[in-house]
């Protein structure tokens, strides 16, 4: 809804930049309501799904105004899929291997069910599917104009699309190239200058973005008590839960409640639909992967996996990367936890810019073992597992008697 209407909002103002106090959610009849749209979001998804939304809503309900806005989704998911499964396919990997990468990216359930969906999810991944390629070809030691390019516009788009895929970017770009300084002779930092230009002017538009919100506003997140104090509590279509308990957490349990939020999300699908993990079964073969990961982040280079031993500094500083957002959400939300008592603000999703990078540090151990019959009964068995967790998943969310009523066009839509 809050998406959506957010669409809207810059079709009728014909604003390219929001003034996020005067933004509304739609009533269900498809007006304009009193409470403040809570997103805070950069504008750039937004403007690409305008062509969804008719400069006159009358008579539409919010309801088709949400289904039309769906008709952008299929084919930026499409953009995304196509652009992570080229990230493996290009690399030089046994049938084993690629197995499990590209089975990774089609069984996790918040994937598909992200980029199916209205939310800004789908261009934060695809800029991360940009800057994980292009670290892998500044890792193959093709540095040129277009490895810049990729860098750049991966950058570029996430600090326009969510704020945590842009720290995941920066951190991983600048993580390798600090490598790169230390690791090679300091003759070869000449060559950056391009590159470096490049990175830059792709950044230059969401930092001018960032920097006149943190002007205005006072924060890099102009919502509730920056925008609109009165009705912060009211912006909030779907509040963060309150511990029952109304005590403030110690970091120990907050540590414990983190981790149960992030593996519970990585399982599961949570949106305006959740599932619930009733067996091991539906959930083995998903929290497989992140071990295998971390057995493929310190794994030596060997000469058995030549492609991906080549492009393993860049997929460990995706994960270092990943690790230090991590560390900083917890602080962030047990920060917010203390002031607030609310414990929400935690998912996994959020981490998916580099999944690419994190499928193919688990597919590392099956390029070391090569393409006997062994490790590709092994990666078979592990498909089969996350399609099993994937099937479930979807088939408890279809099984939901409201979840085809919501999914029909609604009566009289345009």
């Amino acid at each position: 809804i809050a998406h959506a209407s957010y669409v809207s909002y810059l079709v009728e103002t014909g604003r390219i930049i929001p003034e996020f106090p005067e933004m509304r959610i739609f009533y269900p009849d498809g007006s304009w309501g009193h409470i403040p749209n809570y997103i805070a979001h950069p504008p750039l998804y937004y403007h690409l799904l305008r062509w969804t939304q008719p400069d006159n809503r009358s008579g539409l309900t919010r309801e088709a105004l949400i289904l039309r806005a769906r008709f952008a989704t299929p084919w930026m998911g499409l953009a995304v899929i196509g652009l992570m499964m080229w990230i493996g396919l290009r690399l030089e990997m046994p049938l084993p291997a690629h197995l499990v990468y590209a089975g990774g990216l089609a069984t996790v359930p918040m994937v598909s069910f992200g980029l199916a969906g209205v939310n800004n999810d789908v261009l934060a991944w695809f800029a991360g599917g940009l800057v994980i390629l292009g670290t892998c070809r500044w890792a193959e030691d093709r540095r040129g104009r277009h490895t810049a390019l990729l860098l750049g516009a991966g950058i570029g788009i996430a600090l326009l699309a969510k704020l945590t895929a842009a720290l995941l970017c920066i951190i991983a770009v600048f993580l390798v190239m600090l490598r790169s300084l230390a690791m090679e002779k300091p003759i070869r930092a000449k060559e950056w200058a391009l590159p470096f230009f490049l990175i830059a002017a792709c950044c230059l538009p969401g930092i001018a973005y960032h920097g006149a919100q943190l002007a205005k506003y006072g924060t890099l997140f102009p919502r509730g008590a920056a925008t609109s104090p009165v009705e912060e509590t009211a912006a909030n279509a779907t509040p963060a839960p309150r511990n029952e308990e109304n005590t403030r957490l110690s970091p120990g349990r907050w540590a414990r409640e983190f981790t149960s939020a992030m593996a519970g999300t990585w399982v599961n699908i949570v949106g305006h639909k959740f599932t619930d993990r009733r067996s091991p079964f539906e959930a083995i073969g998903l929290l497989l992967l992140p071990l295998l990961a971390l057995a493929g982040f310190f794994m030596k280079s060997s000469p058995q996996d030549p492609t991906l031993s080549t492009i393993l500094p860049a997929l460990r500083c995706a994960a270092v990367a990943c690790a230090v957002v991590v560390a900083a959400h917890f602080l962030y939300t047990y920060r917010a936890h203390m002031l607030t008592n609310f414990i929400g603000g935690v998912a996994a999703r959020y981490y998916f810019p580099m999944l690419p990078a994190l499928l193919l540090l688990a597919a590392r151990p099956f390029a070391v073992s090569g393409r006997g019959r062994r490790s590709l009964v092994v990666a078979l068995v592990l498909v089969a597992l996350l399609s099993y967790a994937n099937l479930t998943a979807f088939y408890e969310v279809a099984s939901d008697p409201g979840w085809h009523e919501a999914m029909a066009p609604p009566r009289g839509s345009q």
